[in-house]
């Protein structure tokens, strides 16, 4: 499959989908749902205006072809100075090979631009998706 998404810095229009994914049961799905985060995101939405969520925890956009955004990637320290990725996508488009695609992408960005040796991502023994 051939790259269908671009990893993009967060732009304002976004938050409404972030919103979605942090708000929405039904959006985050069985796997990202952990409890109405209302405040999680307000505090998100004002470090956009802030550092753009370019911070001690990284948020990027993930976009289709025609610059749509379809969900998130993050990125913090972890433990022993590895980072740990997350991904979060809008349900219509799972099963897609867009999550695949986003995390490859991160994966290459962060070993090519920061001195990590290790990277990490947590995801549900049932969740055959990722």
């Amino acid at each position: 499959m051939g790259s269908s998404v671009t990893l993009r810095p967060v732009e304002e229009a976004d938050l409404v989908v972030f919103r979605r994914l942090f708000i929405d049961p039904t959006t985050a799905g069985e796997f990202g749902w952990f409890g109405y985060r209302a405040d999680r995101f307000r505090k998100l939405e004002r470090r956009w205006h802030e550092d753009g969520l370019m911070g001690d925890e990284t948020f990027l956009t993930v976009a289709l072809e025609d610059n749509v955004c379809i969900g998130l990637v993050t990125w913090h320290t972890g433990r022993f100075g590895s980072y740990e990725i997350g991904i979060a996508l809008l349900p219509e488009l799972w099963g897609k090979g867009h999550g695949t695609e986003a995390q490859r992408q991160l994966v290459e960005y962060l070993f090519s631009n920061f001195p990590v040796h290790r990277i990490e991502a947590a995801t549900e023994a049932d969740n055959t998706a990722e």
